[in-house]
């Protein structure tokens, strides 16, 4: 039993999550693309909650290690695929998506990635408020990186009429977010 195909690879994983911790992400994320490119394999090219578990470790892994090229990329090719075989609406589906635009943010190379960030991170709220409800810490989490995206697209010169479009009906009655640079539609 303990050389089971299966076993070696929670173990595999388990030791990743252990030098991921330990801040070895080189040494985690070789473990868990191996691992994954084996749980990949033996589903024959298809997803379900096991493999997307990885995927989600081998990308918050990429993001952590400051490597977020490399978790777009991975997110923006293999995301499309866990998200029909589990559903858009499935919790691992929108840690995917939550990590996605999280890198978008962290990596904020240009206008294009805050703008992306803003957009994943508004279908995440809108999505986590509906399976996981208004008050759960991963809505909470995804609500404050949201606000972040705002804040960096307003100081990158996105125009107003942009972010009112991206905020509308996400922000909660409190005021979360506040441009302090120009008045907008904000103050209604």
């Amino acid at each position: 039993c303990r050389f089971d195909p299966a076993n070696i690879m929670t173990a595999d994983e388990n030791l990743a999550l252990v030098y991921k911790d330990l801040g070895c992400h080189d040494e985690a994320i070789s473990v868990l693309q191996r691992v994954r490119a084996a749980k990949v394999q033996q589903l024959r090219g298809s997803e379900n909650e096991d493999s997307v578990t990885t995927l989600i470790n081998l990308s918050a892994s990429l993001y952590q290690a400051d490597r977020h090229a490399e978790g777009i990329a991975l997110l923006s090719k293999e995301r499309p695929a866990a998200c029909r075989a589990l559903g858009e609406d499935h919790h691992l589906c929108l840690s995917l998506a939550r990590l996605l635009g999280t890198a978008h943010l962290e990596r904020g190379a240009d206008l294009g990635d805050f703008l992306a960030a803003g957009a994943i991170l508004r279908d995440v709220i809108l999505r986590f408020r509906k399976v996981l409800g208004p008050d759960h810490p991963h809505t909470h989490s995804s609500e404050h990186s949201f606000v972040e995206a705002l804040a960096a697209l307003e100081k990158a010169g996105c125009e107003a009429d942009i972010l009112e479009k991206l905020s509308s009906g996400i922000l909660k009655d409190e005021p979360v977010y506040e441009p302090r640079s120009r008045p907008g539609p904000w103050k209604k």
